[in-house]
Parts: C-alpha cells; structure tokens; sequence
C-alpha cells in the first residue's frame, strides 16, 4: 500500500486531539535519518547527538538555516511545497533478542496545525524553533516541556484489536502486553504561545501552553495566552507512525521485562520523547490557511484548500532527496539497515527505565568521531530512499549490479544513489577516509546550495 494510501486512511479516522475553531494536517514523508540537530548542536561540535528522524526541507543540515536559506530548498517532504519548514524526531529502534538495534519501518508522519480562535491566531514568526519535550532526561510531568507528549499503539484485528494510549510509555510490554502491534504512534504537542523571541537558550522557554477557562496549562484546549507570552499561534501537533517488519515481528518477545523497542537515544521507557520544528512556511500562504474556515476543516485535504491548492505536489514530496552529506559511521551495516548495530550510533547506550532520570552518555568501545561523506547508496524503501553510505562501493556511483549481491536485512534493497538523486554521490575512498574525525578530509558538512 502506498504511503499516501495509509495517510488518506488515516485522515478518514478523526484526530485524539479536536480543535475548538478547525484544524489542517500536512502529510510528510522522510527526509533521512542521521545524527543532525542544528538547534542543540550545531555543527556536530560537541557530538552529543542520536539518530533522528527528519522531515521537511532538502537543504536540512548541522547548521540552522536562515528563513530564506529554508525558502531555496528546492524540494520538501510535505505535501504542500509552500512548507520548507523541518520537523524531526528520535528515530524508533527494534531490539533485537541479542541486544542488537534496527530500524522499524516508517509508514510516514503528519503535521497537525489546531487553531482555537480564528480572529487572535497569527502565523508563525518566521525562522522560529522550539522543541517539546527533552532528550536527556526523563521529567515527565515535573516540567512544563514534557507537557506534549503522547505514545499510542494500536492492532488492526484479532482478538487484541483496539488502540491502546501509553501515555509516556513505549509499547514493551510491561506497558502493553499484547501481542506486537501493527502501528506506533509518537505524538507530540507544541506549545502555542509566544512571547515573540525566536528562540532561548532552551529552546523552549520563549514559548508556552495555553491557559484553560480555569487559567491551568492545556496543551490540547487552551484558549489564551498568558501574559509573559501574549502571542497566540496555531498549536502544532507532529504525529509519527511506524511499523515493524516481519522479521521483527517474529522476533516480539511478550515477557514482562523484555525490552523490543527504544528511542534512539536509548531510552527504552518512553519518558525522553521529543521533537524539534523550525518553521519555514511560506508566510503568506499560512496566515490565509489559518484564517480560512475551509482550510480549517479536519476532513478536508491539502488540494481542498484554497492556499494549499497551487503547491500540493504528492510526487514531489515523496521524490524529494536529501542534498547533504551524512556521517560516516555504521557504514559496515548500512546504518542497520544491511545488518543490525551492535550499538546505537553515537555515545548512546542503552537507558532502561531503572537506569534514573537522567540520560547515560558513555561510548562504545574504540568509538571515534566521525567525518563526513556523500551518500553513495540509497535504502530502497517504498517510503523514500534513505541516503547511507556503503562500504566497498566502486569508483565513482556505485551500479545496480554491483549493488544486487547485497540483501537488506529488513527485506528492501539497496540502489545507487545516482539512480535517485541529483546532488553528488560518494565513493568507497569516502567512507575509508572519513570515518574518523581527526583525519577526515571531510571535517564539516556539506549541503548543495548553501
């Protein structure tokens, strides 16, 4: 079933979350996942991040992007092309019985924008950032920034049939017990009021959730804004879906303490769930969507909306490539793809909800940090084509014979990355020669048109 199949279905089931006034939902498709969070660690210079899992505009990379460095991206992910904003997130891992990590599959994303008063809501700033929830620790319910977050897994029949809310909790089963679940669904909330910074030192201070009728913080049904942070803009609701695959399901254990998935950060409980958005919405274009009555339809889609209508292109956003380099490191497994990780990437060992608070930061054995190198193969998902480096790839684009003899662990193939994209594609002498940061010729990345 194609991607946009599973959404249209996906948009005929009315959203948890309704909006007093309307809301729209943008459809998103994958970008890649690599170690990339311009907002916490630009540049890549502490080397303290995870693998996230990224949408939005092609030009993303270690650097934050200005707005009009956003409005060059010459593609995004979401449906509608007037939004080059970028939304990311933890990747989800399956754990394998022997403690190694794979990807789960992912089905694909939607944004949600929920406004609850037509004539107060005004659009986004432009270049505004903000991230909901926190990654390195586990406050769940003692801090504002936690106040977002939702986990939901659901089994389509059978006798376990239903959706099942875990609040903070993945679904291992000491939260859901049930056999494996066909969807996981990561929801998180953004809050929606402003005090017209851009951003703040946590990147989420100069922002807040709306005040009930009983002036208490409502993340869902908020209707104004305290006066710190009088701004009132639409509440953003990024929701994530993944899947297993089929050899992951085989591999579900139902004991009370096992442990089959986890966030790439390592956290197997549930509680450091988050995500970042800066917004790159084409300013114009979003106040008319917001301030539409029609557009503010949970039923309608994207071409039904007089603003959306001109730059709804499905095609484009499911063909948009990445046009940056990733980091070298995992290329001996295709990033999990190929084979399964001994260890997550990056300095992130596994943090299991006896393991406190706070998040673990020790690296793995010999771990050295990583240059940077051009995708030279792509993971041949039906979804979008993930930009991996590869070892052992031929000079120059690696072919699609050569790239045949290599099975995907989880059951797509590999192409080469030429076959895919336009932006340049790596070699074999790039993934030698870059693995390690201090003798890497590549020590910054590089992103076509910035």
């Amino acid at each position: 079933m194609l991607l946009w199949s599973i959404l249209a279905i996906m948009a005929a089931t009315p959203a948890v979350v309704v909006a007093q006034q309307g809301q729209f939902a943008i459809p998103l498709t994958g970008l890649l996942n690599q170690r990339i969070d311009p907002i916490v660690d630009p540049d890549n210079t502490k080397d303290i991040g995870h693998l996230h899992t990224i949408f939005g505009a092609n030009n993303f990379g270690t650097k934050l992007n200005t707005f009009a460095q956003m409005q060059k991206a010459t593609c995004t992910t979401a449906a509608t092309q007037a939004d080059k904003s970028n939304y990311w997130i933890p990747s989800l891992m399956f754990v394998n019985p022997d403690g190694t990590y794979e990807p789960t599959w992912l089905q694909g994303a939607r944004a949600y924008y929920m406004v609850q008063n037509l004539t107060m809501t005004e659009p986004f700033p432009e270049g505004l950032r903000m991230i909901s929830g926190t990654a390195t620790s586990r406050t769940v319910g003692r801090e504002l920034r936690t106040n977002g977050i939702h986990i939901e897994s659901e089994i389509y029949s059978g006798a376990n049939k239903g959706n099942k809310a875990l609040g903070f909790n993945l679904p291992n089963p000491k939260y859901d017990n049930r056999p494996p679940p066909d969807q996981i669904r990561l929801k998180i909330q953004f809050p929606g009021c402003g005090n017209g910074q851009l951003d703040s030192t946590d990147h989420f201070s100069h922002m807040t959730w709306p005040l009930n009728s009983n002036n208490q913080w409502d993340a869902q049904f908020g209707i104004k804004c305290p006066p710190t942070h009088p701004k009132r803009f639409p509440t953003l609701q990024l929701e994530v879906y993944w899947a297993l695959y089929t050899g992951q399901r085989s591999r579900w254990r139902n004991g009370a303490n096992d442990i089959n998935v986890a966030f790439a950060n390592g956290d197997t409980f549930g509680g450091s769930l988050h995500a970042d958005f800066v917004n790159g919405w084409n300013t114009n274009v979003f106040r008319d969507a917001i301030k539409s009555t029609v557009c503010l339809n949970s039923d309608a889609t994207n071409e039904n909306c007089p603003a959306f209508k001109p730059t709804v292109n499905y095609d484009t956003a499911k063909k948009c490539r990445y046009a940056g380099m990733v980091l070298d490191e995992n290329s001996d497994v295709g990033l999990g793809y190929y084979k399964p990780l001994k260890n997550l990437p990056g300095c992130n060992p596994r943090w299991d909800e006896s393991g406190g608070s706070t998040k673990p930061t020790a690296c793995p054995a010999g771990y050295v940090k990583p240059g940077w190198t051009w995708p030279n193969v792509a993971y041949g998902n039906w979804n979008w084509p993930l930009a991996v480096d590869f070892p052992n790839a031929p000079s120059g684009k690696p072919s699609d014979s050569w790239l045949s003899q290599f099975a995907a662990t989880l059951g797509e193939r590999f192409v080469a990355w030429g076959s895919v994209a336009s932006t340049p594609g790596g070699t074999s002498e790039d993934v030698k020669n870059n693995k390690n940061l201090a003798t890497a010729p590549n020590k910054v990345q590089q992103v076509v048109g910035l």
